[in-house]
């Protein structure tokens, strides 16, 4: 519970820092539970309602599939690399942003 409150308080500092979007690196990721899926949607949707967006790099194959199965992928892009992450969202900045 104290590790969902930091990771909620973090994901807060993230939205209200980033006009343009958030990456989520996954590369030391090695498994995604229910609850984080859970904490990575109410992330979009925060992220969306500012204009923003959201992208997912670093992802193995065992949680691209976890991330499949909930369909998160038909939600969240999966990136290939940081900078291609970057890229896209520097692509969808709200009117009047800058990098």
């Amino acid at each position: 519970a104290a590790n969902q409150e930091i990771i909620r308080t973090e994901f807060a500092r993230m939205v209200s820092e980033s006009p343009h979007g958030v990456v989520l690196n996954f590369s030391k990721a090695k498994y995604v539970s229910s609850l984080g899926i859970g904490m990575i949607i109410d992330l979009l949707r925060d992220l969306r309602k500012i204009g923003a967006d959201l992208r997912i790099t670093g992802v193995d194959s065992r949680v691209r599939l976890i991330l499949d199965t909930a369909a998160v992928t038909r939600l969240i892009p999966l990136e290939p690399n940081l900078e291609t992450a970057l890229h896209h969202l520097r692509k969808h900045l709200p009117v009047g942003a800058t990098t």
